[in-house]
């Protein structure tokens, strides 16, 4: 593996680590603007296709409304099955 791409890979796992800060990442990796480092902190596509993916496999909770509503009145406005 190229050394770049190993470079590459290690910035964006550092960036994108809740337990670093940006400064600390961009003093690790040298840069001398932190805007540089920011490129790191994107949102690529197959995290957010994963995130996505997490999200629509959680099982759905039921809806649970207070008592104080009429079903009819929760029936006419959000439909059938609420």
């Amino acid at each position: 593996m190229p050394s770049a791409v190993l470079r590459h890979t290690a910035a964006k796992r550092m960036a994108r680590d809740p337990e670093l800060k940006l400064h600390e990442v961009q003093t690790i990796l040298r840069h001398a603007h932190i805007s540089t480092t920011e490129l790191y902190t994107a949102v690529g596509l197959d995290d957010l296709l994963d995130k996505l993916g997490a999200y629509y496999a959680r099982p759905v909770q039921p809806v649970s409304w207070p008592t104080q509503y009429a079903a009819d009145d929760i029936e006419a406005v959000f439909g059938a099955g609420q």
